[in-house]
């Protein structure tokens, strides 16, 4: 996914990344791969990487959602 382009994916990935259900960090992943083809988050998203910033949450989680939002 970091390094290979294929149409259609970036629906799928933002359809991922919305889905509540889904667990938060493979959501995260959803936007890390996401933001790099399309870098601009909507509220939700952005909620969602705001979310992951919480101190109880692993510190990779942490890194993972600072990383997109420093990327954009």
């Amino acid at each position: 996914m970091n390094t290979l382009r294929l149409d259609g994916v970036d629906d799928e990935l933002r359809t991922l990344a919305r889905d509540a259900s889904s667990d938060a960090a493979l959501r995260v992943q959803a936007l890390r791969a996401l933001t790099r083809s399309q870098p601009a988050l909507e509220a939700g998203e952005f909620a969602l990487l705001l979310a992951e910033l919480t101190p109880t949450n692993a510190a990779s989680r942490r890194l993972a959602a600072v990383e997109i939002l420093a990327a954009l």
